[in-house]
C-alpha cells in the first residue's frame, strides 16, 4: 500500500522574543506597560493583581493572562511571587481570551521550566528547540483551556438561591467556582444572562414578594429574612425594584384569586389584577413566565391544555384561595 496524503499548511505562526521571569519574596510592583507585541503571563506564585487596560484582575495560579499588541498591563503582587511573562508574535491568533484557565497547571510549569533553561540557546539549533517547546506550550493552554465547569457555577448558583439572606460577595462565589473575581462574572452572565449581583438582587426580590403576599410578616423581618438590615432601605429598595412600595403591594395581593387555565391570567391582568396562584411555564406561557413570575407566588403546570388539571386543582384547594376561576369542564362556575 502507498498512501499520499496532502495536508494543509497551518494558519498559526508563533515566534517567542524574549522570556522574563521574575522570582521575589515579597513585593512586586509593575506600573502601566505598553505592549508592543504580544504578552502571555503566568503567575505560579503570588498574590495581588494583574491590570490589563482598564480592568483589575485577582491573579489565580490556574488562569494564564494575554495581551494584544497596543494593551497596557501592570502588576501589583505579594507573598513569595514566581512570575514568567512570554513576549512573542503571532498569526492566526490561537489564544483569542484575555483570560485562559487550566484544570491542571503543574505541565505549564514544566513547560516554563523547560523554557526558562532554554532561553540560554547559544545555537541555531537550541534556539529551534526553544521555539519548538513554546509552540507545545501554547498547544498545551489552547487545548486544556476548558473555563470552569457547568457543575462549579451551577454550585455557586445554588448557594446563592439559599444564603440570599446573608450578605454574599462575589469573592466568596469565584472561591466556590475556583476561578478569579473576574472570570467568574464573566462565566456566570454568559451562562445565566445576568450577573451574580443581579441574579442575587431578583432571588431576594422573590422571597421579598412572596413574603408580603404569604405571610403577616413586619417589614423588618422580611427585610432581614432578603439580607438587608434595614427596613426603611429595604423599603426604598423594593419600590425601586417593583415601583410600588412594600404596603401597597401586600395590599394589592390581600384578595388571593387563582386561575386554572392560562386563558385567565390575560383577562385578570387587563383588570390590575395579579392572581396568587395560575398555570406559568417558560415554554407554554414565554410572556407570563417572563414577566409576572417573580408576583404570582403560586406556580401551576401550564403543559398543554388540562392535561394536568386534576393536580392542579388539589394544588389550588390547598392554598384555599378566596375566589377559583375556571371554565366549565371544571365542574364548576
Amino acid at each position: 500500500m502507498h498512501e499520499i496524503k496532502q495536508l494543509k499548511p497551518s494558519i498559526y505562526s508563533l515566534t517567542l522574543n524574549r522570556l522574563e521571569w521574575v522570582k521575589k519574596d515579597q513585593q512586586y510592583r509593575l506600573r502601566f506597560t505598553l505592549s508592543n507585541q504580544y504578552l502571555l503571563v503566568y503567575i505560579a506564585q503570588g498574590k495581588g493583581f494583574i491590570y490589563i487596560n482598564k480592568e483589575k484582575l485577582s491573579v489565580h495560579q490556574k488562569e494564564i493572562y494575554l495581551c494584544k499588541p497596543g494593551d497596557t498591563y501592570a502588576f501589583d503582587l505579594t507573598s513569595g511571587i514566581e512570575l514568567y511573562a512570554f513576549h512573542f508574535d503571532m498569526a492566526g491568533e490561537p489564544l483569542k481570551q484575555q483570560i485562559m484557565r487550566l484544570q491542571i497547571a503543574e505541565p505549564l510549569m514544566k513547560y516554563c521550566n523547560q523554557l526558562l533553561s532554554l532561553s540560554e540557546a547559544k545555537t541555531e539549533l537550541e534556539n529551534f528547540r526553544l521555539q519548538i517547546t513554546f509552540e507545545e506550550m501554547i498547544y498545551f493552554i489552547v487545548s486544556s483551556d476548558k473555563g470552569v465547569s457547568d457543575n462549579k457555577l451551577l454550585e455557586a448558583k445554588k448557594y446563592m438561591d439559599s444564603h440570599y439572606q446573608h450578605s454574599i460577595q462575589i469573592e466568596h462565589l469565584a472561591n466556590i467556582a475556583q476561578v478569579s473575581e473576574h472570570y467568574f462574572v464573566e462565566l456566570f452572565t454568559k451562562q445565566y444572562g445576568v450577573s451574580p449581583i443581579k441574579y442575587l438582587q431578583q432571588q431576594r426580590l422573590v422571597e421579598a414578594k412572596r413574603l408580603l403576599i404569604q405571610s403577616d410578616a413586619r417589614l423588618r423581618e422580611i427585610a432581614r429574612n432578603v439580607g438587608i438590615s434595614d427596613e426603611y432601605y429595604f423599603s426604598r429598595w423594593f419600590k425601586k425594584k417593583t415601583g410600588l412600595s412594600p404596603s401597597v403591594f401586600r395590599s394589592n395581593h390581600t384578595t388571593h384569586i387563582a386561575v386554572c387555565q392560562r386563558d385567565f391570567i390575560g383577562q385578570l391582568l387587563a383588570l390590575g389584577i395579579v392572581p396568587y396562584a395560575a398555570p406559568l411555564h417558560p415554554k407554554w406561557t414565554p410572556f407570563y413566565y417572563k414577566h409576572y413570575r417573580t408576583d404570582i407566588p403560586l406556580h401551576l403546570s401550564a403543559y398543554k391544555v388540562d392535561v394536568h388539571h386534576q393536580s392542579n386543582l388539589e394544588r389550588i384547594q390547598e392554598c384555599q384561595p378566596d375566589m377559583i376561576i375556571s371554565n366549565y369542564r371544571d365542574g364548576s362556575r
